[in-house]
């Protein structure tokens, strides 16, 4: 099946994998020249137990990475919550096609300056950056989540920003339901109610 370790309707299949099996197909496919099967491999490693060396081969794997395929490996990184990962994801803000999962896999990140970091960069009275709403919202973080609601409560965002609150469990959670009316109630930004809305629906009809 390993000639076949790039085609993105088996991922399903080996997602179900042992693990361990999955762990060293995919140390063997990771340095692949064929992009499809190196995604997949770092892509699989999310879903399987934390260690060293697959920290290390992730983040070397995102280096050498272009484009848009590098936020495979990043949401890898996030998933395991790997650290140090300011100075190999700082400059990867600015390219919105991973900008999101760069931000997310700071704020999740075990290093604490990674943290203070990402924090740092939603701070201001400004319009925030659609890349920071997404990496917000992308934690499985409920107090992630809460600063996602007071930031589109109390702050422009993009007119064109959109997301789909059935898509994030987080906004469900009963700790936030207070959060989430506040916000519906004073948000200015009311573009985004209709979601928030289908989402305090959950509460009244689960």
């Amino acid at each position: 099946a390993n000639e076949n370790f790039g085609d993105a309707h088996m991922l399903p299949l080996y997602m179900k994998l042992d693990k361990e099996a999955l762990r060293q197909t995919a140390y063997e496919k990771i340095d692949s020249i064929n992009v499809k099967a190196q995604v997949l491999a770092v892509q699989s490693l999310a879903v399987t137990v934390p260690n060293p060396k697959t920290e290390r081969v992730v983040k070397e794997c995102v280096a050498k990475m272009q484009g848009p395929a590098k936020g495979y490996g990043i949401y890898t990184m996030k998933a395991h919550k790997m650290g140090n990962l300011k100075e190999a994801l700082a400059p990867l803000l600015t390219d919105k096609a991973v900008s999101g999962i760069a931000f997310a896999a700071l704020l999740s990140s075990a290093t604490p300056e990674d943290r203070k970091f990402g924090e740092s960069l939603a701070v201001g009275t400004g319009e925030v950056p659609s890349y920071i709403l997404s990496g917000y919202l992308s934690s499985d973080d409920p107090e992630m989540t809460r600063k996602f609601l007071i930031l589109i409560r109390d702050r422009p965002i993009p007119a064109n920003y959109r997301f789909l609150g059935m898509m994030h469990s987080t906004l469900r959670a009963e700790s936030l339901y207070s959060q989430l009316k506040d916000t519906i109630r004073k948000t200015k930004n009311r573009h985004v109610v209709p979601e928030l809305i289908l989402s305090i629906k959950h509460y009244n009809d689960p």
